[in-house]
């Protein structure tokens, strides 16, 4: 897992291990994240393999 914090308005790496992290990328990914389109109609609770869902290769985590 690869955890990222905002000091202020720049992001830090923050584990595995504490060290710098290029915010305008980081702010990018999150920024595309939070914009990203939703299908409210969609429900994939019991259809995950379906599409493609029951072993995504990526898990984002996002909390304020």
């Amino acid at each position: 897992m690869i955890t990222f914090a905002r000091d202020n308005k720049l992001w830090k790496l923050t584990a595995p291990a504490a060290g710098r992290a290029d915010s305008e990328k980081v702010e990018a990914i999150v920024n595309g994240l939070l914009n990203a389109k939703t299908d409210k109609t969609a429900d994939l609770t019991n259809n995950l393999a379906n599409h493609g869902l029951d072993n995504p290769t990526v898990k984002v985590t996002l909390k304020s």
